[in-house]
């Protein structure tokens, strides 16, 4: 159990009170490598894992395209995928910008959708 201070207002004044909390922790995951999750998905399937593994790179590959256009992908119920970036500021007149140089860093999110994390309850 770990404890924290948290800044509570009582009467217009800030309070400091001592609060213990809980917090979940993920245990027991293990990795499942591409050739078990394609075997697994086969199983449910009339396809074997080498067909779901080719179809799984195909759709991957889509994605990517998608994704590196900027377009936002929605996958029905399930998620949508969307790409960001963060770039430093270049002054005008004095350097040209360069997308290669100037952008840092390139995010792809995903966001499930509330109907589909409702679902898994």
């Amino acid at each position: 159990m770990m404890s924290y201070f948290r800044i509570l207002p009582a009467d217009n004044q800030i309070v400091w009170r001592r609060q213990d909390y809980h917090s979940a922790h993920p245990t027991g995951r293990k990795r499942v490598d591409r050739c078990r999750f394609c075997d697994e998905v086969a199983h449910a399937t009339t396809y074997i894992g080498a067909e779901v593994e080719a179809l799984l790179r195909l759709a991957v590959e889509m994605v990517k395209r998608q994704v590196e256009n900027g377009d936002i992908l929605e996958f029905g119920d399930i998620c949508t995928l969307t790409s960001s970036f963060q770039s430093r500021i270049v002054e005008k007149g004095k350097t040209e910008f360069t997308p290669n140089i100037h952008i840092n860093r390139l995010v792809v999110r995903l966001f499930p959708s509330k109907k589909y994390l409702f679902s898994m309850r």
